[in-house]
């Protein structure tokens, strides 16, 4: 029973963050404008090179700002890429944020839909059916991941065929 209201509780949460969003925003929190979509591609710069890069992932900001919970709490709340891109610029924040979302997995799709990279398309499949993370958050880790399967994707690949042995060739 615990694990039960525990699994659906969150979901229940997550299935509630856009609307609390959309009621809230601007009448009580004011929208934060396009700008925010201009910063989605420093999460990309690692914290190495730029320790002072602005923090985009804000799931503990939500919970106090539109969920009540006190300023020092350690509860992160899923924003939804929806709700976040409502936040940046209302709906029309929302098309721009899933025309961002749709470019990248069509270009993906496009890169990984070959019949030699299924085993890549399928790893990330987990990762293209998330709606919880937040838009920077799903993008970012979209093309992270993309690269990484890729690489290790190569890296396989080439070893099994350096390992295979070598035909003779007939004569």
């Amino acid at each position: 029973e615990n694990a039960y209201r525990k699994f659906f509780g969150r979901q229940t949460e997550v299935a509630t963050s856009t609307g609390l969003i959309v009621a809230l925003t601007p009448t009580v929190l004011p929208f934060e404008g396009w700008q925010q979509f201009l910063m989605l591609p420093t999460k990309f710069v690692p914290r190495l090179l730029w320790p002072d890069r602005p923090i985009l992932s804000r799931g503990r900001w939500f919970s106090v700002q539109y969920r009540g919970l006190d300023d020092d709490t350690t509860s992160s709340s899923a924003m939804t890429m929806f709700g976040e891109g409502f936040l940046f610029f209302g709906w029309t924040g929302v098309c721009v944020g899933m025309l961002i979302v749709g470019s990248v997995l069509a270009v993906l799709f496009r890169g990984l839909s070959q019949r030699g990279f299924l085993p890549v398309y399928l790893a990330l499949l987990p990762t293209i059916l998330e709606i919880e993370p937040e838009l920077s958050s799903y993008v970012t880790s979209l093309v992270q991941r993309s690269l990484v399967f890729v690489i290790v994707f190569f890296v396989f690949t080439y070893r099994s065929r350096a390992l295979r042995p070598v035909q003779p060739v007939k004569r």
